[in-house]
């Protein structure tokens, strides 16, 4: 099973949580766990993936803070969507170690804060593309729940109506 390079489990009705022995899965490229009943923390042990391109996490039920060993998928990390889950807290400043990063979904979650500055630089440098927040201030209380700064954003979502607004072509969608 070591060689094993992609993993696409999405869209079913799978659940229970990640098992720690994915990190014995050295070869693993691309992991697909959206859309399915999958629940928990993230193991540790997920992000001994040295060689993980893509990881995507949403729609499911994933809860827990984002580790600070997240900087360890650098540098060849690309794509991370978490959006849909029940994560909290802040996103650590290890996130600046993803240097590779092209695409971040951190929408309707409960993460708040501010997103780390490399992440902006890496919007700057024309490396990541997409990055999607709850950056929208939310109608009641006037504030978003993450802090973007401009540019940095491509999409502003208010987790509470469910809309997004492109920020690139200033328009608005649903997610």
């Amino acid at each position: 099973m070591s060689n094993i390079q992609e993993l696409w489990m999405n869209e079913n009705y799978l659940n229970g949580t990640i098992p720690t022995e994915i990190g014995e899965l050295r070869a693993l490229k691309d992991l697909r766990l959206q859309n399915t009943h999958m629940s928990g923390e993230l193991p540790d042990e997920l992000f001994n993936l040295k060689l993980i391109e893509r990881i995507d996490l949403y729609d499911a039920n994933f809860t827990g803070t984002i580790s600070t060993l997240i900087g360890k998928l650098s540098p060849t990390l690309s794509m991370l969507r978490l959006r849909g889950n029940n994560f909290y807290g802040e996103l650590p400043t290890e996130m600046n170690l993803l240097t590779t990063l092209q695409s971040f979904w951190v929408h309707f979650t409960s993460i708040a804060g501010a997103v780390p500055s490399g992440l902006c630089r890496l919007r700057d440098d024309l490396i990541l593309r997409e990055l999607v927040a709850d950056c929208m201030p939310n109608e009641d209380s006037g504030v978003a729940q993450i802090e973007c700064p401009d540019g940095c954003c491509t999409a502003c979502c208010d987790d509470v109506t469910g809309l997004c607004f492109d920020m690139l072509n200033r328009s608005s969608n649903g997610n």
